[in-house]
């Protein structure tokens, strides 16, 4: 019986989440922990309208510009 082969599609290494409120937060953090994810960065702009995150996200993207990928929701 042969060995299960490894997985060799690399997960990216630095992530920024952008999110409105502490249930997304959770939710992250939640999967960051199951999938022993180490990179990703978690912004909560608490009270913003979707407008605003996204302007954030590009902001903090643009400035940083050590992320490899960003998402907001």
């Amino acid at each position: 019986m042969e060995k299960r082969k490894k997985g060799r599609r690399k997960s990216p290494e630095a992530i920024l989440v952008v999110c409105e409120g502490y249930t997304e937060e959770n939710l992250v953090l939640h999967q960051r922990n199951r999938k022993k994810l180490k990179g990703i960065t978690i912004l909560n702009t608490k009270g913003c309208s979707p407008n605003e995150i996204v302007e954030i996200a590009k902001r903090k993207y643009i400035e940083d510009d050590g992320y490899d990928a960003v998402y907001y929701f």
